[in-house]
Order: structure tokens, then C-alpha cells, then sequence
């Protein structure tokens, strides 16, 4: 049966057709269409199509890979990371305590202007418990 998705040019676990898009990831998918009509064909063609998929509806989603969904009475959504920001700003030393900084962090001019993490606000060496290339990778994950 033709279901009549492409794959993305960007992502090879994305797959659109008009009005329909679909992520994969391993044995979970988001399916996102501006109709439910769309949604409800696309499942009953994996369900009753020669694969005979076995899929489990799991309702409108709030959270995938670690990225939280906040839906909008608007009909948008917001996407936030919390955990892994947690875990970065845990990593770099930057956490909040009673409200008030234990570190360098301090809210800055927006664009940002330079913070050098390896020394506190007043400029004295800061002993770095992190690893540079742990940090690194974990931003690279923040969308």
C-alpha cells in the first residue's frame, strides 16, 4: 500500500507528504498533520498493510527524546530541554542556590557579552571539575 511519504532531504528519520510529517526514532514516531483524518489514515495503512504493524496510540505528546512539548491554547507549542540544561549548568558549576548565584553566572547584556568560565565574577581561578569536551557535547544537543 502507497502511503506516499518522502524522506527528508535533512533528516533520514523524517518522512512528509502534504499536510502530513512523520519522525522516526528506533520503534517510536511522532506523527504531526494538519488533519487527524491524515493521522488515522496513516496508522490504519501501517496496521492493516502487509507489515501488520503493531502500534500503540500514546495520545498527544508531551515529551520525546528528552525534549519536553508545552502545548499553547493557540495550537502552538513550545520545545524546552530542561534535564540536559540541568545537567550542563550542574556540570559547569553554575547552579542557583536560595536564589542567589554560586558562581560567575550572572544574568548578562544581550548579545552576550564574553564569560570566561575557568574564573569567578572577580577574576580568581576557578578550580574546573568539568570536562571541556563533555560540556561541548552536551550543548551540542540543545536545540
Amino acid at each position: 500500500m502507497k502511503r506516499g511519504l518522502k524522506p527528508s532531504e535533512i533528516d533520514p528519520c523524517l518522512y512528509l507528504k502534504k499536510g502530513l510529517a512523520v519522525l522516526t526514532y528506533v520503534d517510536d514516531c511522532i506523527l504531526v498533520s494538519t488533519s487527524q483524518e491524515s493521522i488515522d489514515d496513516l496508522i490504519k495503512s501501517l496496521e492493516k498493510g502487509k507489515e501488520k504493524f503493531l502500534l500503540t496510540d500514546e495520545g498527544d505528546i508531551d515529551k520525546f527524546l528528552g525534549i519536553e512539548l508545552k502545548h499553547n491554547k493557540d495550537g502552538s507549542f513550545e520545545m524546552t530541554q530542561p534535564h540536559l540544561t540541568d545537567r550542563i549548568i550542574k556540570l559547569l558549576g553554575l547552579e542557583r542556590d536560595d536564589n542567589k548565584w554560586k558562581s560567575s553566572a550572572n544574568s548578562r547584556a544581550t548579545p552576550s557579552e564574553q564569560i570566561i568560565l575557568h574564573r569567578d565574577s572577580e577574576g580568581a581561578e576557578r578550580n574546573a571539575t568539568w570536562n571541556y569536551r563533555t560540556a561541548v557535547g552536551m550543548l551540542t544537543y540543545l536545540q
